[in-house]
C-alpha cells in the first residue's frame, strides 16, 4: 500500500473526527469572514429555511449558532462560505475551461480561474457555463412570450456544479474544472 492509499485509509476510516469543514481554519480570524455575505445568507435562510437568526447580530455569534465556530476560530467551512478559501487554501479554485474541439488537447477558448465564496464560485461558474451554451428560442402560436431552451437543463447543470464543489475532497491540492468543449463550426 502507497503512502497515500494509506493515509487516504485512515482519513477516511475517521472522517468524522477530521472533516476539513469542522476543523479551524488555520490562520483565520473573524476578520476574514465577509459580513455581507454572512448577512445575505442569514437573511435568505430566514426568507426561505424560518432560520431563527437576525441579520445584525455579531458576526461571532451569528457563527457560533451556525456551528462555524471553534472557540474564536472560523471553521474550515466558515471560511469557505463566508470568507475568501483562496486565501488558506490553494485548491479552492474552479479552473473553468472551454476547448475548440472535443479533446483536452485542443486549443483553449476560454479560460477562467474562479475564486472567491463557495457561494461565488457557484454563481460564477454557473455564468460561465451559460455564456457558453447554445439558448434555443422560438414562438408558440398563442402565446406572447418566446420560448427559451438551453442546450441542458439547467437544474442538472446547478446539481452538478453544488456537487463538485460540496463534495470535492478539499484536503486534496486538485482543483475542480470544469470544461466545455465546442465543435461547433465557426466562420
Amino acid at each position: 500500500m502507497t503512502k497515500d492509499e494509506n493515509e487516504r485509509l485512515i482519513l477516511d476510516k475517521n472522517k468524522e473526527r477530521v472533516r476539513f469543514d469542522n476543523q479551524i481554519c488555520k490562520g483565520a480570524t473573524l476578520k476574514d469572514i465577509d459580513r455581507d455575505l454572512l448577512k445575505e445568507f442569514i437573511l435568505k435562510g430566514k426568507s426561505e429555511r424560518g432560520l431563527d437568526l437576525s441579520e445584525i447580530m455579531p458576526v461571532q455569534e451569528a457563527l457560533m449558532r451556525l456551528n462555524l465556530l471553534k472557540g474564536k476560530s472560523p471553521t474550515n467551512a466558515a471560511i469557505l462560505l463566508f470568507g475568501a478559501p483562496h486565501d488558506f487554501y490553494l485548491q479552492c479554485e474552479l479552473k473553468c475551461i472551454r476547448f475548440k474541439g472535443l479533446d483536452v488537447t485542443e486549443d483553449m477558448l476560454d479560460l477562467k480561474p474562479i475564486t472567491g465564496s463557495i457561494i461565488h464560485q457557484l454563481q460564477d461558474a454557473e455564468k460561465f457555463i451559460f455564456n457558453h451554451i447554445a439558448l434555443s428560442a422560438w414562438i408558440e402560436s398563442g402565446k406572447l412570450e418566446r420560448q427559451e431552451k438551453w442546450e441542458y437543463p439547467t437544474k442538472a447543470i446547478r446539481e452538478a456544479l453544488a456537487n463538485a464543489i460540496a463534495h470535492r475532497d478539499y484536503w486534496s491540492t486538485s482543483k475542480v474544472q470544469i470544461r466545455i468543449f465546442d465543435d461547433r463550426i465557426e466562420f
